[in-house]
């Protein structure tokens, strides 16, 4: 029985080294219960290979049930991409292996201990098995030194490793079970195998080390062209305010003239048609002027704007504008976060029957924190990145995807702010609070 529950133990002590990395690389999904289903989860599976292990159920076949419950654990408790769970479970399926093999041979070649002594009832095992923990504990050390938490990669590339790993996964098996059933071999045919396992392990790591580094210079690209992106939306929203301040001057300039025409029918006793013009004006003010005055000459241009443009496109608009004399934000940033949140408003109720479009803006002091409260109607499809982030669905420009919510969490970020997005059915809200200067 103690050799049961000593078995039980050691895989216990694997399969926690193994959420020890997951919880290190990866953001946990929402649960109430995170740790305890994770526990649970833990207990079961090192359960069942323990059961395997001690009912001599096939070396390969034990691995590769360890391959894939490491990789649902991951899926299960994690939101990241699925090649980052196939690459980390590939990589504990090497630790594993060049742990078992440190354990196993250099003893059993080099001090002429038996294999039966090291194995399952042995009465070396327990030492033995302590050995392999350690060692495996020292790999997950240097794992988590050195890797990064996402791999971007292109299809064809996952696709390569994928394929390459797991032959090098059971080419190394192969050859340590024929290590350790035959460890009486003659001297070059043991060579001759200790170094088709040397060369495989030699191969796998440095795919690995291959793939991680094509997987970071990937991701430093993907980081310019983000920047770069992002200096494009904010370049058009500098226009844009450049151009809503010219046509502010514009629409003042046509005030006054339409003023002096107004006062001309008046005074020539023309007062229906000063009525008329005046409803000229009123029309043509609603269909391209739509003005927001808060005092802040930048957030007004990129407001008006903003709300000009969805007045456009026949969205109905409800406001409530009021920002307190202090806050700590810089009027760039508001800008940008405005701008942003006000874009994606605008694109989602472009997307519905001009009848459901609705756009609802709260922007005010509220108990010591500035609101801004969003929120648009939505035709209830949302796109997620790999990462569970929220992504817009732009159409005209697909390096923008999920780059305005980026660039709107890291303004949120920058300024200690909270932020809570609401993804519903028919209505999409955000809601973010920024802390004031007392």
């Amino acid at each position: 029985m103690f050799n049961i529950i000593w078995e039980f133990i050691i895989n216990l002590l694997e399969s926690f080294l193994f959420a020890v990395i997951c919880n290190a690389k990866f953001t946990k999904r929402q649960y109430h219960y995170h740790t305890a289903e994770q526990t649970l989860f833990i207990l079961c599976k090192s359960l069942l290979i323990t059961l395997m292990n001690i009912s001599k159920i096939s070396t390969i076949i034990s691995l590769t049930s360890v391959l894939l419950l490491n990789i649902i654990f991951l899926i299960l408790f994690f939101v990241n991409p699925i090649f980052n769970s196939f690459f980390v479970s590939f990589i504990y399926c090497l630790i594993l292996i060049t742990s078992d093999a440190l354990t196993l041979l250099i003893p059993i070649k080099f001090y002429n201990i038996n294999l039966s002594q090291v194995l399952y009832l042995g009465n070396m095992r327990i030492l033995f098995s302590l050995i392999y923990i350690s060692i495996i504990a020292l790999f997950v050390i240097i794992f988590l030194l050195f890797t990064p938490q996402v791999f971007v990669l292109g299809k064809l590339d996952k696709i390569s490793y994928f394929i390459i790993s797991t032959i090098c996964v059971i080419l190394e098996e192969i050859v340590l079970i024929i290590l350790l059933k035959q460890p009486i071999y003659a001297e070059n045919f043991f060579h001759l195998l200790l170094f088709i396992f040397g060369l495989t392990l030699f191969l796998f790591v440095y795919i690995s080390i291959y793939i991680y580094r094509l997987g970071k210079e990937k991701e430093k690209n993907d980081r310019l062209i983000q920047s770069i992106t992002i200096n494009q939306m904010e370049a058009r929203q500098n226009e844009e305010i450049i151009n809503s301040t010219h046509s502010l001057r514009v629409f003042k300039h046509d005030i006054m003239n339409h003023m002096s025409i107004l006062y001309k029918l008046v005074e020539n006793g023309k007062n229906s048609d000063a009525l008329k013009y005046i409803y000229q004006i009123n029309n043509s003010i609603e269909r391209t002027s739509y003005t927001i005055s808060t005092g802040i000459i930048p957030i007004d241009c990129i407001m008006t704007a903003k709300l000009s443009k969805a007045l456009d496109n026949n969205i109905s608009i409800k406001h409530q504008i009021h920002f307190p004399a202090n806050y700590n934000i810089s009027d760039m940033d508001l800008c940008s976060l405005i701008s942003n949140l006000l874009d994606n408003a605008i694109e989602a109720n472009c997307k519905l029957d001009m009848t459901k479009r609705r756009l609802q803006i709260e922007i005010k002091p509220y108990n010591n924190m500035l609101l801004l409260f969003i929120s648009n109607s939505s035709n209830g499809i949302y796109l997620y990145g790999g990462n569970g982030n929220l992504l817009t669905t732009k159409t005209s420009n697909k390096n923008e995807h999920g780059i305005g919510i980026k660039r709107i969490n890291e303004i949120v970020k920058k300024y200690n702010g909270i932020i809570e997005f609401d993804p519903g059915t028919e209505i999409f809200s955000v809601s973010i609070l920024f802390p004031l200067d007392n």
